[in-house]
C-alpha cells in the first residue's frame, strides 16, 4: 500500500455513528479517516476524489442508498466496500445482501456503543475486517451480458466426454464477490434440475440466515436451511445457517460438522468439496467462485483428478480472483467461465 496508514472513507448519514467509528479507528492507530460521506452520492464522489484503501458503507442513506453507491463505485473505479449493517432494522439484512451482490467485499454487523455487551467484540471485528479488506485487490464490475448472447457464444474447453448424465450432486464454493455470482447462476439454473445443490458462502454468521432467505427470493429451486442432519433430496439447494461446516454425509444425507479446516474458515469450501468427493467422486459437478484466499482450490483439484466436472469463475468476471486463481494455478478446472456461462454449462450437463 502506498500509505503508512490505511486510508478509509466513512459513509453513514448518522453523525453519532461516524463519531463512534472514528473512535474505533483512532484507538486502533492504523487508520487515517480521509473523508466522511453523509449520503451515497457523496460516497461515490469522495471515493473517486480521495482514493481510499477501503470504504465503510451504510445501507440506508438519503439521495442514494448503499446499494446504488456500491454499484457505481465498483463499476467506475473499484474500491473495497465493507457493508456495515444493523441487525435490528427490518429489511436491512436483505438490503445488505443486495449490496454484496453489487460488489461489496464483506458484510459485518453495525457495532454498538459503549455499555453494550457486544461492544468489544463487534468494535474489534469492525477494525479487523477493514484492515483485511483494505488489502483485497478488487476489479471493476462489468455490465451483465444477456443469456441469449451467452447461448450463441462458443464455449471454451467445455467438451463433455460422457454420453449420459452421470452427475448426482452440484457443490459450489464462494467468498468475497460470491453473492453476485450466485445470484446470476441460481437465477438461470433450470427448475428441471433433479440433483441436490450444496453451497458454502463465506459470510458473517449473523447474516447466514438472511443470506439463505435472500437466495430463496431468486432461486428457481427450493432452498433448505441446514441446522443439522437432514435428507439430501433432488432439486433442492442447501445452505448452512450455523457456524459449522456443511458436509455430505451419505448419498441420502447432508449435515453439519465441527472442526478446523485447512483454510481455518468456517464453513469451509474444502470440507464441502472433500465430502462430496468421498461420497460421489466422479459423479460431482464442483464450482469455485470469486473469493479471497485459497479455500476450495486443492479439494477442487482432487475432484478433477477422480473425474468430476470442475469449473472456476474466470478472472475477468471475479470481484476477487483469489480462490479460483489458486485453483487455476493447480490446473484444477475444466472450465474457466463467467457466472452466466456457468449456469448455461450446468444446465447443458444435467438436462
Amino acid at each position: 500500500m502506498k500509505h503508512d496508514k490505511i486510508r478509509i472513507l466513512l459513509a453513514d448519514d448518522s453523525l453519532v455513528t461516524r463519531k463512534l467509528y472514528r473512535h474505533f479507528l483512532e484507538a486502533d492507530g492504523d487508520f487515517d479517516v480521509v473523508g466522511e460521506a453523509v449520503n451515497g452520492e457523496e460516497a461515490v464522489n469522495m471515493a473517486e476524489l480521495l482514493n481510499p484503501d477501503v470504504i465503510s458503507m451504510d445501507i440506508e442513506m438519503p439521495k442514494m442508498n448503499g446499494i446504488e453507491a456500491t454499484k457505481k463505485i465498483m463499476e467506475s473505479f473499484a474500491k473495497p466496500v465493507v457493508i456495515v449493517s444493523s441487525l435490528y432494522q427490518p429489511g436491512n439484512v436483505q438490503l445488505s445482501m443486495e449490496c454484496l451482490a453489487a460488489g461489496a467485499v464483506a458484510i459485518i454487523p453495525k457495532p454498538p456503543g459503549p455499555g453494550h455487551p457486544e461492544y468489544q467484540k463487534l468494535s474489534l471485528q469492525y477494525t479487523r475486517t477493514l484492515k483485511t479488506m483494505a488489502e483485497v485487490k478488487v476489479v471493476r464490475r462489468k455490465q451483465t451480458i444477456s443469456m441469449q448472447s451467452i447461448r450463441t457464444q462458443p464455449q471454451q474447453n467445455t467438451t463433455v466426454t460422457k454420453s449420459v448424465n452421470p452427475y448426482e450432486i452440484l457443490v459450489i464454493g464462494a467468498s468475497a464477490g460470491g453473492p453476485g455470482s450466485l445470484k446470476k447462476i441460481l437465477s438461470e439454473l433450470s427448475q428441471k434440475i433433479t440433483i441436490p445443490i450444496a453451497i458454502v458462502q463465506h459470510i458473517d454468521n449473523n447474516f447466514a440466515e438472511g443470506f439463505a432467505q435472500w437466495i430463496s427470493t431468486f432461486s428457481k429451486l427450493p432452498v433448505e436451511k441446514v441446522r443439522g442432519d437432514m435428507p439430501l433430496l433432488p432439486g433442492r439447494v442447501y445452505l448452512s445457517v450455523l457456524p459449522k461446516h456443511l458436509v455430505i454425509k451419505s448419498k441420502n444425507k447432508i449435515g453439519l460438522c465441527n472442526g478446523i479446516s485447512e483454510s481455518e474458515i468456517i464453513p469451509s469450501v474444502d470440507k464441502l468439496f472433500t465430502s462430496a468427493n468421498k461420497i460421489f467422486g466422479a459423479n460431482t459437478i464442483a464450482v469455485l467462485l470469486s473469493g479471497m484466499g485459497w479455500d476450495g482450490a486443492f479439494a477442487l483439484k482432487q475432484l478433477k483428478e477422480v473425474g468430476a466436472y470442475t469449473i472456476i469463475q474466470d478472472e475477468s468476471s471475479c470481484l476477487v480472483f483469489g480462490m479460483p486463481g489458486e485453483a487455476a494455478k493447480l490446473n484444477a478446472h475444466i472450465d474457466s467461465i463467467p457466472p452466466e456461462q456457468i449456469a448455461w454449462k450446468i444446465n447443458s450437463l444435467l438436462l
